[in-house]
């Protein structure tokens, strides 16, 4: 009995490692549609410019991507996911915003996507969100640079 109760212990600990491997080498990676797990930046609301690239880069479907510049500004670049929704047309589009995932308000210098987020912070409080406060400059062909705000 104390043999085969040693032989379940040495199995579970092998199969504990082996699930640790899968995760770390990157084989049991997140896919488009699982639940992200978002790094808060220093500031209330914010994401982490490290948490927001890997969600860009590696799962960009996990998470409902806003960018709040007016048309114009969209229209000369912005991420391939994010949706347009302008400041100024925030508050009466408040109720279309989307619920099944964590939103993640974007423009090219987090004070628009700040004041997008304390906004929905206050009317919609039932959903999870986020913004990158960062200088975000964004490309027509999707690609962008993120330089942190010097604080």
């Amino acid at each position: 009995m104390k043999t085969a109760a040693k032989r379940f212990k040495l199995l579970a600990l092998i199969l504990a490692a082996l699930v640790s491997l899968f995760i770390f080498s990157g084989v049991l990676a997140a896919e488009p549609g699982d639940i992200v797990s978002i790094k808060a930046g220093k500031d209330e609301g914010t994401i982490s410019i490290e948490s927001f690239e890997s969600i860009v880069k590696e799962n960009p479907d996990s998470v409902h991507i806003i960018d709040v510049r007016s048309a114009g500004e969209f229209a000369k670049g912005s991420l391939p996911t994010a949706i347009n929704m302008p400041i100024d047309d925030l508050v009466k589009d408040l109720e279309s915003l989307p619920d099944d995932k964590p939103i993640i308000f974007i423009c090219g210098f987090g004070i628009q996507s700040g004041e997008a987020h304390d906004i929905t912070a206050m009317m919609r409080s039932e959903l999870e969100t986020y913004f990158l406060n960062a200088q975000l400059d964004m490309h027509k062909d999707g690609t962008y640079t993120i330089t942190p705000i010097a604080e």
